[in-house]
């Protein structure tokens, strides 16, 4: 029997009196969302049973021949007299409303075309998205008191998405066995036995165990072995999280589950069924939804190597006349629609100047996020910057834009004006070939990306690209694939360009060997080449060198053989053996590091326990960075890759402290 719920407004006084009388130490916010959750609950109960969120897609075509499409009853097309209209459900007024921005649609991809492997993942991403869509809907429903508004429905999302819910609610964990194996916490035994056991067993009967079956077994148990202790650990580690999260399920969507959204079919069979409905539903979209014209608008905006969402296709298909418009006027800025929110599409003044470059230090309606969602996009310092913009092909606007968005390599609002001006000072002036624009910003971008990836501090790059080694290694580069689509045609161009690539990529590693003091002004793109290629061959030579010594017992010397402290010591390992023996009581890779010990560019210490009364399983191995310059804290590692407890880390420092001060003294000697 299910309890008796509050009104909203007596649940919105009893949240409002918990939080303002809440006992010390009390978890205000967590508290106050226990006492919203029964009527969150009950109210998704209702709305899911209506909506039909399970059922992908309903397609209906009225006499007049409008065509109607619902998506999990919660998004609807509707195509007539060759315009397109789209909805979202409405849930709490039970109506469907004109919505045209589709920030609240599923992601579905329509190309390329993808395997049907990939078919249930993408039914599992549209079922979470239905599901977080009548959560939201939900909780934007619920009367809260105002001063905690806000705060509160941030802690139920939260809530929210700490479960796995379209698993959950589609029947996932209807036992321990099926969430063990199934959900994204793997199992944590990868084999029934000790890998540990295994290898001391073939080493005692001097064979090599390349399959499990070989093994007779038992493990000698987590007495004798820390891996089977560590197997053991985590275990029981990973059964109680398991029992605490059905526990978690049974509390908190009990009665949604009770819906049997799944219709009691196991959730393996229902993604094995998704594969065949995801199929129809992309059958029908293509059918029934999809313009080939706004397609085709659709490409040239997210590029023509993108992957094109349902989404971006219906953001064109619903305002085709304006974006038709653009594409007739300023077809070069097409794919700045992809990062500018559609509701700005119908401006008359989109591309203005007025709105991309900043009078003085005021902002603009560009720089708001309302206008460009991506936080890096934004107005410019100067015209010429925009001006250059404005005039490149659609080409290079796009491969602009995509690498201003990345988020490794992208560039801040700040340095927009920088990167810009140095793209267009690489870019021929004389040759007015898309194309040749198009080399421009290649080598413009290479830099880029090798100054924010490599090379520098990410908030350097505007000091970086004013060196002016980046500017003749680009230029340099641009000429010589100009002097080959020239002399050897536009075919071979497109042949060698990904070598060409390659070849720029090393040019920049070798300008960076050399403190970016090279290429000079009379070196040409054949010179920078034959340079480069030297010294990548010297540093494949190297690493040729080094292989030699692989298998071969090296040793090597310390600073400092053995640090002590009053509960630890720590003892430099100084041969191949020793390593080997440290990695395989430790059950770690550190014995993979010695030839950079013998090459003295690193050091590695045991870190044991002093005193009888210690825990064998209490140490450590500490790996340094060492040169004559001093030593720099590497990694801590505990046995089978465990972490370490403070003792031991602080120990750790001080041997650091201590070669530090061991290579000083040996400086001043």
């Amino acid at each position: 029997m299910n309890p008796v719920l509050p009104s909203p407004d007596v649940l919105a006084e009893s949240v409002d009196h918990y939080i303002r009388h809440r006992k010390p130490g009390e978890d205000a916010l967590e508290g106050a969302c226990d006492l919203i959750w029964p009527s969150l609950e009950s109210l998704m109960v209702e709305w899911l049973s209506e909506a039909d969120i399970t059922r992908l897609f309903r397609s209906e075509t009225s006499q007049d021949g409008a065509v109607s499409f619902t998506m999990a009853g919660l998004w609807r097309i509707v195509r007539s007299q060759g315009r397109t209209r789209t909805y979202r459900r409405d849930l709490k007024r039970r109506q469907w409303k004109a919505d045209k921005t589709l920030d609240h649609w599923p992601t579905l991809k329509l190309l390329p075309c993808g395997t049907d492997k990939q078919l249930p993942f993408a039914w599992e991403n549209l079922l979470e998205h239905a599901f977080n869509e009548v959560f939201q809907q939900t909780v934007a429903a619920l009367t809260l008191p105002q001063p905690w508004r806000r705060d509160l429905q941030r802690e139920l999302r939260i809530r929210w998405h700490r479960l796995n819910i379209a698993q959950v609610l589609m029947g996932l964990d209807r036992d321990v066995g099926h969430l063990v194996l199934h959900v994204h916490n793997r199992y944590p035994l990868e084999a029934e036995n000790c890998e540990s056991c295994i290898d001391d067993w073939g080493t005692i009967h001097g064979i090599t165990v390349t399959d499990y079956a070989e093994y007779p077994g038992p493990d000698r148990g987590p007495e004798v072995c820390a891996q089977c202790a560590y197997n053991q650990r985590v275990l029981e580690e990973y059964e109680r999280h398991t029992k605490n999260q059905l526990a978690t399920y049974d509390r908190y969507l009990s009665h949604i589950r009770a819906l049997d959204l799944g219709r009691g079919r196991p959730y393996y069979q229902q993604r094995h069924i998704a594969t065949r409905n995801m199929k129809a539903l992309g059958s029908a979209l293509w059918r029934d939804v999809v313009d080939r014209a706004s397609l085709s608008l659709t490409s040239r905006i997210v590029g023509p190597r993108a992957r094109l969402l349902l989404t971006d296709l219906l953001r064109v298909q619903v305002q085709h006349a304006v974006v038709e418009r653009i594409a007739t006027e300023r077809p070069q800025l097409l794919p700045m629609l992809s990062v500018i929110h559609p509701r700005h599409w119908h401006r008359d003044d989109l591309f203005s100047r007025r709105l991309w470059v900043r009078q003085r230090d005021e902002k603009t309606i560009v720089d708001r996020k309302t206008f460009c969602p991506s936080r890096r996009i934004g107005s410019l310092n100067e015209k010429r910057s925009f001006r250059f913009l404005s005039r490149s092909p659609a080409s290079v606007v796009t491969m602009i834009l995509n690498v201003w968005q990345d988020t490794f390599f992208g560039w801040h609002r700040n340095e927009a004006d920088a990167v810009l001006q140095f793209i267009q000072a690489v870019t021929p002036t004389q040759d007015h070939r898309p194309y040749a624009k198009v080399l421009g910003a290649t080598a413009g971008l290479k830099v880029v990306k090798e100054i924010k990836g490599n090379r520098f501090g990410r908030d350097r790059l505007t000091t970086a690209l004013a060196i002016p080694v980046f500017g003749r290694l680009a230029r340099a580069w641009v000429a010589d694939r100009l002097e080959t689509w020239r002399t050897r045609g536009y075919r071979e161009l497109m042949r060698t360009h990904p070598q060409a690539e390659q070849a720029l990529r090393n040019a920049l590693d070798w300008s960076a060997s050399t403190d970016h003091h090279l290429p000079d002004n009379n070196m040409d793109w054949k010179a920078i080449q034959r340079h480069s290629d030297a010294w990548h061959e010297a540093l494949q030579q190297q690493h040729r060198d080094r292989a030699q010594y692989r298998g071969q017992a090296l040793a090597w010397t310390s600073p400092l053989q053995e640090i002590r402290s009053d509960t630890y010591v720590a003892v430099a390992l100084t041969y191949s053996q020793s390593l080997q023996q440290e990695a395989h009581e430790m059950g770690h890779c550190v014995d993979s590091y010695d030839i950079e010990c013998y090459e003295g560019s690193y050091l590695v210490f045991s870190i044991k326990p002093l005193g009888p009364d210690a825990d064998k399983n209490d140490r450590a191995t500490l790996g340094v960075y060492y040169s004559r310059c001093g030593a720099r804290f590497d990694q801590l590692e505990g046995p089978c890759h465990q972490s370490t407890p403070k003792p031991i880390q602080d120990f750790a420092q001080h041997v650091v402290q201590s070669l530090n001060d061991a290579i000083l003294e040996e400086k001043a000697a």
